[in-house]
């Protein structure tokens, strides 16, 4: 987006729809505006008599896809109201998809969406000890390689303005053991092999969509052989289990694959529980080298699962999407802000509390 202010107007300028309604919030934000958690109790919109201003900015994300993902927690309403102050916290701070990165658990939706089929063909299903059961496929059965292929051309048919058709396993272990599968390697090769299949079908009758998947659990390592180049991985930084550390992963994985993105936990409950000094999000330090260092490498999205929990991670929020946006922007600057603009007549009292209960900081 482009912002010019000249004689008697404003010119605000977005290469799409999106890019204009950046360019509005980036003007706002200019000249005071801020959006710093969900809720009209915190933004910020100061009263000014006169408002001059001489901008001229040119100006665009870094990271295509940013998402801070979070449940609703403990506050029901019938106009479900957390939900739309979480699209307008996003939205006013500019965290958008320029395309759509779709990469969670969808082995079990083809199940379901072909569950008459399976009732009657059990050896569709994993083999685990000895029975057939979901939640995995067998994945070297020609006829579930066919399904699996066609319930993708389904969903890009169904919805045409998806950019991505994720194609990952159920979540879980419990992979099919029978001896056909087990000739197709191991779980990354059977997993991205399928991949490569889909992605080549899609590309010849969606040329430009991608298929999504994870780097994740016992399939956390590349495959031996290339990959499509349309299918797009987000490496998990958690869970990664084999023969490689999550730190060689995102050295590994940028090599294997043309479109690579991350997964990172902020906040989950049943690791941290809402507890003070327990979530990553609220560790500074390690969001300030962790986001710059995973862009460097190549990294074109971040999808962050997190918790409405803004009391303890709302300051790490606001500067996760911030370096998100710009991996170089001026942190301590953006804090100072933060904890004048926020808390007000409050802030020292605020940014010692932030501190003292960073996990950073080494707090008791």
């Amino acid at each position: 987006f482009v912002i010019r202010t000249e004689p008697g107007r404003v010119r605000l300028i977005g290469a799409t729809d999106q890019g204009a309604s950046h360019a509005a919030f980036r003007l706002l934000e200019e000249i005071g505006c801020r959006w710093f958690f969900p809720g009209k109790a915190w933004e910020v919109v100061p009263s000014v008599r006169d408002l001059d201003v001489a901008l001229d900015i040119a100006d665009r994300p870094t990271i295509l896809a940013r998402r801070i993902a979070y449940g609703c927690g403990f506050f029901p309403d019938k106009q479900q109201r957390p939900k739309k102050d979480y699209d307008a916290w996003t939205r006013h701070n500019r965290m958008a998809d320029s395309h759509t990165v779709a990469c969670s658990h969808a082995w079990q939706a083809i199940i379901i969406n072909n569950q008459a089929v399976i009732d009657t063909h059990l050896e569709y299903l994993a083999l685990v000890n000895g029975e057939r059961r979901k939640p995995q496929l067998c994945v070297s059965n020609p006829a579930v390689r066919k399904m699996m292929v066609d319930w993708v051309l389904a969903q890009a048919r169904l919805r045409p303005e998806r950019d991505m058709i994720s194609l990952e396993l159920s979540d879980g272990m419990n992979h099919c053991e029978c001896a056909e599968c087990a000739k197709l390697g191991d779980v990354s090769e059977r997993a991205f092999g399928i991949a490569n299949e889909a992605a080549r079908a899609l590309a010849k009758e969606f040329p430009g969509k991608m298929i999504g998947m994870l780097a994740y659990g016992d399939h956390s390592a590349p495959p031996t052989f290339a990959l499509e180049p349309n299918v797009y991985v987000q490496i998990t930084a958690g869970f990664t289990y084999g023969r490689h550390t999550f730190d060689e992963l995102t050295d590994v994985w940028p090599k294997q694959a043309a479109r690579t993105g991350y997964y990172l936990y902020f906040s989950v409950w049943p690791w941290d529980f809402d507890m003070l000094t327990r979530g990553k999000a609220a560790n500074l330090a390690e969001l300030r080298e962790q986001i710059p260092l995973l862009v460097r490498k190549g990294a074109s999205s971040f999808t962050c699962e997190s918790g409405n929990n803004w009391g303890l991670h709302g300051r790490g929020y606001y500067v996760a999407h911030r370096l998100m946006w710009n991996p170089d922007v001026d942190v301590d600057a953006l804090l100072q802000d933060f904890y004048t603009k926020a808390f007000g007549p409050a802030a020292p009292a605020m940014q010692r509390y932030y501190e003292r209960t960073d996990p950073g900081n080494k707090p008791l």
